[in-house]
Parts: structure tokens; sequence; C-alpha cells
């Protein structure tokens, strides 16, 4: 399998298993990158990764126990740069997402600092359960900062459902404190076929925005070890907006090799706010590659856009994106994109 992209939502997700994959080639080369660059990453890489387990650990021993030294810490540190281009225009953004982890303090939280966007169009918000998905990740991003916390769930997700708490702060135009219970689930509906549901739904209340409320199904069939096909849907209802955005897509997923993915799908984009509630339709090919040693990933994703509303021709657009992960837990598989949510 490709193990760069097994992990044990993320953002939300709960730890699963997985059903393997190809085996690689031995011989198989981990890395894109010319020679002379790879003992300057290896040397930034290692520092910055050091510095994030080290800390979160010691934090963690702080609030928890001298168990924080072995126990597993799922705390990373994200890079994101990505660059779309459409109708002529281009334009970049950079994002940056950390997660403290503190697996033995007493409540067993998490603390969350990012400046993504929390919406429904701009993100999906839970990982892929089989093999085959978890070469990609969400389609687009917008700017928005946050800091939180967030009580490790209850439950599996599996046997039954898994429930969180968490709170803090979003930072848009000024500071918006937020309070949210988060509830998910993964269900078996054919064992033999390895027909899966995941559920996952969150009810969140901002001090200025109101309630948002967020709903997402995936219901996934493996074909075999290196294919599937997903059904996606999702939905946000705004409280300040009284309208519900949502988006269904159909995606066929592919392992190309170890470190190479392949994801064709058919996107609706919908708001009931808008003059049209479903205002685009999108045909998107997403091509995802590990380039170097499981924590360098770039993505290629050209899109054909047929826009439902008047005067509003079809278009081309093309994103490029590369994500850098650090932490203490390489070679595991976990820095896989679609996990680390």
């Amino acid at each position: 399998m490709a193990a760069v992209f097994l992990a044990g939502q993320g953002a939300h997700a709960a730890d699963e298993n997985s059903a393997p994959g190809p085996s690689p080639d031995a011989t198989q080369v981990d890395t894109d990158l010319p020679d002379w660059m790879q003992p300057r990453v290896r040397e930034v890489h290692y520092g910055l990764s050091e510095f994030v387990d080290s800390t979160s650990r010691s934090i963690d021993r702080f609030f928890g126990t001298d168990d924080s030294l072995f126990v597993d810490n799922q705390s990373y540190l994200r890079i994101r740069q990505e660059l779309v281009t459409t109708r002529g225009n281009s334009a970049s953004d950079l994002s940056v997402r950390f997660r403290l982890d503190l697996p033995t303090a007493k409540r067993r939280i998490r603390l969350l600092i990012e400046n993504e966007a929390d919406d429904l169009l701009d993100r999906q918000t839970v990982n892929r359960p089989n093999s085959a998905n978890r070469f990609f990740d969400r389609q687009l991003e917008g700017n928005n900062s946050g800091l939180g916390l967030e009580q490790r769930g209850t439950g599996d997700g599996m046997g039954r459902w898994k429930n969180s708490l968490g709170a803090g702060v979003r930072v848009r135009s000024n500071l918006d404190p937020y309070v949210r219970v988060t509830s998910q689930r993964r269900f078996v509906l054919d064992e033999e076929d390895r027909w899966e549901l995941n559920s996952f739904n969150r009810l969140t209340y901002f001090d200025k925005r109101g309630y948002v409320a967020r709903v997402y199904y995936d219901l996934n069939h493996p074909l075999n070890e290196a294919q599937s096909v997903r059904l996606v849907g999702q939905a946000e209802w705004q409280e300040e907006r009284h309208a519900t955005a949502f988006s269904q897509s159909l995606e066929y997923n592919q392992v190309l090799d170890s470190r190479t993915g392949l994801r064709y799908a058919v996107i609706a984009l919908g708001d009931t706010a808008r003059q049209k509630s479903v205002f685009d339709y999108v045909l998107q090919a997403y091509w995802r590659r590990d380039i170097h040693k499981k924590f360098i990933f770039l993505d290629v994703v050209p899109e054909w856009h047929m826009p439902t509303e008047p005067n509003i021709s079809d278009y081309w657009a093309l994103i490029f994106r590369l994500e850098v992960f650090f932490g203490g837990r390489l070679g595991e598989g976990r820095f896989s994109s679609s996990k680390l949510q």
C-alpha cells in the first residue's frame, strides 16, 4: 500500500482500519527532489519536526503525566501554499495549521491554531475511509484565523457515536468566540462488499455570527485495494445568512502507485441564497503526489466549471498546491492531509 497516505478526518475524524494497497517496489525512490536540495530540506524539516514534537510533549507533561514522553502524540504543523488560476487571473494563498495534542491531560484536549476557512464551500471536513481516497484533501481554502481547544471525543466512531466538545475564537475582521459540539460515526453497511457510510455532524454557536449547523455524509465503496467510488454530500446552515450552502459529488479514486493518487469527480455546488440554488457544476481531475519522503505533497487540480446563473460562461480553473508537514511521527503514514484536519 501507499503507506504515505494511510493514517489512523483528522480535523474531526475517528481512527480507522484501512484495506492495504499495492506493495511498492523495494527499489522505488521516495523523493522527486534533486540530490543537491535534499540535505537542506532534511535539516530544516528535522529541526522543525523535533521542535513541534518536543514542545507538545513538554506541554502535555505539564498538564498531564510523565507518560507524555512515550505515548502517541499527534501534534503537527502544516504549511500550505496554493495558486489558483482562472479566467486569466491568478491568486495565491498561504495557510498554516498547527495542532497541539495533549493525550495525557486529564480531559484529553487538543489546541488548534489555524488560518483556514471553516465554511462549507471552502473546505470539506471528514477523512476518507478507503486507502484510494487518502491521497486527497480539500478542494479550496479560505482566509480565516482561529484558536481553540477541543476535547477528544467519547466513543470510537464505530460501535457508537463519537462526540466531542470544543471552544475557541475565530479571527475575521474582529474576534468571534465560539463553542461547538461534534458527533461522528462510521457505519459498515455491507461487510462482504465493503460498503461504508461516514457521518459527520457539528453545531457551532458564534458570539457574533450566531448558530452554524453542518452535516456531512460519505458513502464509500472500495472496488479493490487501489480503487473506490464515493458519493459525498454536505450542507451547512448559517443563522447569520439565513441560508444553506450545500455540495454533492460523485468520485472515482485510484492509487496509481505507492506515491501517487488520482481522482475524477463530478461536483454540484449550491446555495439557497443565490439566484439559482445549484449555481455551479464542476468536472474535476485531482492528481496528488508525495514528492518527498511522506511529508511534502504536490497537488495539481484542473477543473471545468459550468455555472447555471445567467451571463456567466463556462470556464477553466487550475489549482497548484504544495503542502509540507512537520511532526514527530514521520514514516507512519500520518501525513496524509486528508487525515490531518
